[in-house]
């Protein structure tokens, strides 16, 4: 029975040795969470309108492969990009107009 007494002892100090982990760990992400200088910069803010999006990104908002977007511009089914140098740019209020009419 003593080694039964025994492991119980060890598996309530592991419970209680666990329980201070857990804590001390609640405590460093607070701590983190309330010191981030980051922490402004993963508030959503409002999307601007004639900002420009790149190939990527509108393909990331469409939710699909950037080769379907390059298919969708080449067949002229899909707003006309704006030239910036050699790159290719949309405004995301034309794309954001696109979806909202259907999105063909």
């Amino acid at each position: 029975m003593s080694a039964v007494h025994s492991s119980g002892d060890a598996v309530e100090r592991l419970i209680a040795s666990v329980d201070g982990l857990r804590d001390d760990l609640r405590k460093a992400l607070e701590l983190i969470a309330t010191q981030s200088k980051c922490r402004d910069d993963v508030t959503p803010r409002p999307a601007d309108p004639q900002q420009l999006l790149t190939a990527e990104e509108v393909a990331k908002l469409l939710r699909v492969d950037q080769r379907t977007l390059r298919t969708m511009r080449h067949e002229r089914s899909f707003p006309r990009p704006t030239r910036v140098g050699r790159s290719l740019r949309w405004r995301r209020s034309a794309v954001e107009r696109w979806i909202d009419g259907g999105a063909r």
